[in-house]
């Protein structure tokens, strides 16, 4: 884990955060979304729930294997990101382009790609724990949760999450990890694909890479 954010910080550090502010902009004209019930977590219990989730695949580790720590991880992950969202910030103008049925299947292929990414990277356990989360406002109808991975050395590595709120619930839109946008990385890589290869293409190049973190 701790060697795939220190290569991402180098490569996209900077260029992260520009295209995280960027993205987040585009928010501005997106349909209103809906207040939370008083029983709805808030942004912060939702990135320790995905946290909890992650730290307890670590501890799974190799003994879970990659599709014990897959089938614990997925319905956490469905459950606190907004892959809808995603999807439509990812896609850009070509989002609108695609068929409801095509919509769906980029959602569902983004949940199993998140869950899979995960199950890969979070796979054994040394000590490793997330510090207390900060929230604040970053403008209106998103929120920041901000925390810290420290790893069994005593290094930090740096998390923003990005949040917003959708049919009442508070919902993961980004991750930021040590500078690097999440978001602004998929949208670089996937709208390319799909602009000149096509959908279907797309959707292999990501099973391809679900099958290439399962082993």
């Amino acid at each position: 884990m701790t060697r795939v954010v220190e290569a991402g910080r180098k490569r996209y550090g900077l260029y992260g955060w520009l295209m995280a502010a960027l993205v987040a902009a585009c928010l501005i004209g997106m349909p209103p979304v809906h207040a939370a019930g008083d029983a709805a977590p808030g942004p912060v219990q939702v990135v320790k729930t995905l946290h909890a989730a992650l730290l307890k695949s670590m501890k799974a580790g190799s003994q879970a294997g990659f599709q014990g720590r897959y089938d614990l991880l997925q319905p956490v992950v469905k459950k606190t990101f907004d892959f809808h969202f995603i999807g439509a910030m990812v896609l850009g103008q070509d989002w609108s382009k695609l068929t409801s049925d095509e919509q769906q299947k980029f959602e569902h292929t983004m949940w199993r790609y998140t869950t899979a990414n995960y199950a890969s990277q979070f796979s054994s356990f040394d000590g490793e724990h997330f510090t207390s989360a900060t929230v604040s406002d970053y403008r209106k109808g998103i929120k920041l949760v901000k925390t810290q991975l420290v790893d069994s050395s005593g290094k930090h590595h740096d998390f923003v999450y990005m949040l917003h709120q959708t049919q009442g619930n508070w919902r993961i839109i980004n991750v930021i990890a040590d500078g690097v946008s999440d978001l602004s990385l998929k949208r670089s890589q996937y709208q390319s694909v799909l602009e000149n290869q096509g959908f279907a293409t797309l959707i292999s190049k990501l099973d391809q890479d679900i099958k290439r973190m399962s082993h």
